[in-house]
């Protein structure tokens, strides 16, 4: 009903987060569906770079990724304060099938935040085995390290990931 009466659906609040931004958030898929038909700004982010598909990726809402993708949402889009991208926040939670999804679309595999993590490197600190086979048989760069010389096996090692070792 608010939309037939044209309100500024990219109008930003006091927290930074957009209409958009906030039904990825909620999980509301059927909302975003109607947002996007409306012309919301699919790559409008808050002041610390968060976009509606890195809150998407790391809330695990999988079909809510797809849409956003379907409407050019920016695949690498890098947070301002962390360095974070939508695949990094993906391999952190452990949400296997949107990492599956973003690889497809191409996202930069070996993109580290500003410690220097990599998406691999999370994963094998989180113990998502699943997720580390899949992120190497996409050629994840095994060898990269985080400031402070950690490698993806350290942290399998540091936090008790034999699987992963």
């Amino acid at each position: 009903m608010l939309l037939k009466y044209d309100p500024q659906v990219n109008l930003v609040k006091n927290n930074g987060l957009t209409p958009l931004a906030i039904a990825c958030k909620q999980g509301h898929k059927e909302i975003v569906e109607i947002l996007l038909e409306y012309n919301s700004n699919v790559n409008l982010a808050d002041k610390s770079g968060i976009n509606p598909l890195l809150i998407a990726c790391h809330c695990g809402h999988e079909e809510i990724v797809k849409l956003l993708l379907l409407h050019n949402a920016d695949i690498n889009t890098i947070s301002k304060i962390k360095g974070e991208n939508a695949l990094y926040y993906s391999c952190w939670k452990g949400h296997h099938a949107i990492v599956q999804i973003l690889l497809e679309e191409n996202s930069n595999i070996n993109t580290a935040t500003n410690s220097g993590a990599t998406p691999l490197l999370i994963s094998c600190a989180h113990g998502h085995k699943e997720i580390v086979e899949l992120l190497l048989k996409h050629n994840a760069n095994l060898y990269l390290t985080n400031k402070k010389g950690s490698s993806p096996l350290h942290k399998a090692c540091q936090r008790g990931h034999k699987e992963i070792v």
